[in-house]
Formats: structure tokens, C-alpha cells, sequence
């Protein structure tokens, strides 16, 4: 049954391994079994070495990506036991990476931070501090992995000091220059406010100096060049 070439050649075209005519003979059958069974272990193991090649692959993007990141990047896992650091962290707390890997992360990021008190996903506005103790105002995400024992969390921090600084000294500006706006329009009204009564004296100044009928004594006249010289100064 079976013994037709054409039947072992269909198998083969639609995707079989192999193909054992009957009548067959144990031996014959153990020996295809056997190398069906070791063909396959060859290709699982090609399978599984093109995947870890590929998973070491991207772990090592993602390993170069964190570590070229501009934003702060810190990983702690159950334990709460910093387990990643990359360099701009580093540089924001003025530490080591050595330094920091397997040390508690509240060490970095406060006791509240660490546990979680900020919802996850949330841009949230705190201080920490630096190795040195001086501190400085971050914006921060936190973003979790994994459940139980295998949960990794991820702080992204953002030193937000310059921006700070900056919107600081904008509104100074803005308040300088608001200030001095508003002291040019005092100064403007009052010029005007005693423009008109000082137009005036100097006015009636201007007439009786010129009023040759009816010449002022030397004294007063001395004292009229006087409002008048006050009044144009």
C-alpha cells in the first residue's frame, strides 16, 4: 500500500519530513525517527541561537540608547535596589555608576519617590539633592514592569534649574520693564499736570519783562529773571 514513488513524492511536495513505505522495517523506521528527532533538536537550537542573537542585539540597543539618553534614567527592581543608572543620572547626582548599583534607591530619589507615591505614567515637580547636598528642582515620570518579585520601575528625571532660571529672570525683566513704563507715564502726567500753571507763570513772566511802559525796579527785575531762568531748567 502506499509503495507508489508518485504517493512519496506528493508527501514530500506538501511539506513531509520523510515518508516510510509499507511494508517497512523496524530497524529502517528507528534509524528515520532517530534522524528526524536529532534534525529537529539541530533546528531548534539554530532557532533558539538566531533568537538570543537577536534579543542580545536589542538588548544592547536599548542598553546604548538609555545610556546616550539626555534625560536622567534610573531602574530599581522589587527590592528597591537600583539595578541601571546611565550617565546623564549619574551626572545629575554627581555620582558613580559603581557607585550607586545595588544601593537603595531612596538614596537617590527620596523615600516617597521610591515607593511609588506619585502615580505612574504622571509628570510630577519635586527637589532632590546632589552627592554634595545641594539640591535642585526635577520634573519626573515613573513607569513600571513586571509583577511581584520581577517588577522593575523606571524613573525619567528632567533637571528643570535652567528653565527655572530662565522664567525667573523673565518675569524680572517683564516686572523692569512694567516698573519703568509705569514711571514714564507718572513722569508724563505730572509734566503735564504742572506744565499748564508753569506755561502760565512763565507767560506773565515773559510780559512784565517785556513791558517797557511800566519797567520793573533793578531788584525786582533781578528777582523775575530768576523764576523765569528756574522755570525753563
Amino acid at each position: 500500500r502506499f509503495t507508489d514513488p508518485r504517493y512519496e513524492t506528493r508527501a514530500l511536495d506538501i511539506g513531509a519530513a520523510d515518508f516510510v513505505a509499507k511494508p517497512y522495517s523496524p530497524a529502517v523506521l528507528q534509524a528515520r525517527v532517530r534522524n528526524l528527532l536529532a534534525l529537529k533538536r539541530r533546528t531548534d537550537d539554530e532557532l533558539h541561537a538566531v533568537l538570543e542573537q537577536g534579543r542580545q542585539l536589542g538588548d544592547a540597543r536599548i542598553a546604548d540608547i538609555v545610556a546616550a539618553a539626555s534625560d536622567a534614567i534610573v531602574t530599581y527592581d522589587a527590592r528597591e535596589r537600583i539595578v541601571l543608572i546611565n550617565a546623564a543620572a549619574c551626572r545629575l547626582f554627581g555620582v558613580e555608576t559603581e557607585g550607586v548599583l545595588g544601593r537603595p534607591a531612596q538614596a537617590l530619589l527620596g523615600a516617597e519617590l521610591a515607593r511609588d507615591v506619585h502615580t505612574l505614567g504622571d509628570t510630577a515637580r519635586t527637589t532632590l539633592a546632589r552627592a554634595d547636598g545641594s539640591r535642585f528642582p526635577i520634573e519626573m515620570s515613573v513607569c513600571a514592569v513586571g509583577e511581584g518579585t520581577q517588577r522593575l520601575t523606571t524613573a525619567m528625571l528632567r533637571d528643570v534649574s535652567d528653565r527655572d532660571r530662565f522664567e525667573a529672570e523673565s518675569r524680572a525683566r517683564l516686572q523692569a520693564e512694567a516698573a519703568n513704563q509705569a514711571k514714564s507715564m507718572m513722569m508724563a502726567c505730572i509734566a503735564h499736570e504742572m506744565g499748564n500753571p508753569l506755561n502760565g507763570v512763565l507767560g506773565m513772566a515773559g510780559l512784565m519783562a517785556a513791558d517797557h511802559d511800566h519797567p520793573l525796579p533793578p531788584e525786582q527785575a533781578l528777582r523775575l529773571q530768576h523764576i523765569v531762568s528756574s522755570g525753563h531748567s
